[in-house]
């Protein structure tokens, strides 16, 4: 009889064991079992989704940074640095490199047809970037230059983008998604902290 009790609660053992280690290791049997292909083929879409959402992405993380860095009464100085540093430079610098060096793809995202203009569209991209990362330390009178200026380029884009909406019924992800957006709603975004930063400063 104790024998066979025995038995029992070895095998009863045994088998918790041996479930709390496919609990373990679940998600890497599940990985190892994938077709290589098909987990190329993930890691491909998530890169894509990315590089496409890039823009949003490094606006979040600004808009977290910030409200991390920030301490009270200095927050709105803190989030304008970080949104205007991540969010505005460097996404612009990361749009002047693909109009640059990669023009037929960054086209194509937009629903354009490659053009040579687009060189001149990244170095717009590239200059408005450089001020952006320059505005993380710079004085109020730079920081509004710099905010106006980019308010007058992206809200032109987005009015751009408006109008192919309209007229040729563009709605591919670099015209009508969150690119879009960004551009509308970025400068509103750095317009309103750029104006409680200064009153910050201007409390002390």
């Amino acid at each position: 009889m104790v024998k066979n009790y025995r038995r029992l609660y070895s095998s009863l053992h045994k088998d918790r064991l041996s479930v709390r280690f496919v609990k373990q290791h679940a998600s890497g049997l599940l990985l190892a079992s994938m077709p290589p292909a098909c987990y190329n083929h993930n890691m491909d879409q998530i890169i894509a989704g990315f590089f496409k959402n890039f823009n949003l992405i490094l606006l979040a993380a600004g808009i977290v940074v910030g409200l991390w860095t920030g301490r009270p009464g200095r927050r709105a100085e803190q989030l304008f640095r970080w949104v205007i540093l991540l969010g505005a430079g460097m996404v612009s610098l990361y749009a002047a490199g693909m109009h640059i060096f990669f023009g037929p793809l960054a086209a194509s995202n937009i629903g354009w047809e490659t053009s040579p203009f687009q060189y001149e569209v990244g170095v717009a991209n590239l200059g408005f970037g450089l001020l952006c990362v320059l505005s993380f330390r710079a004085g109020y009178a730079f920081r509004l230059a710099a905010v106006m200026g980019l308010t007058c380029w992206l809200w032109g884009n987005a009015m751009g983008h408006i109008r192919q909406m309209i007229v040729a019924g563009n709605f591919a992800p670099g015209n009508a998604g969150p690119w879009f957006w960004t551009d509308v709603l970025g400068p509103l975004l750095l317009i309103v902290l750029l104006r409680l930063a200064h009153s910050e400063t201007r409390r002390g």
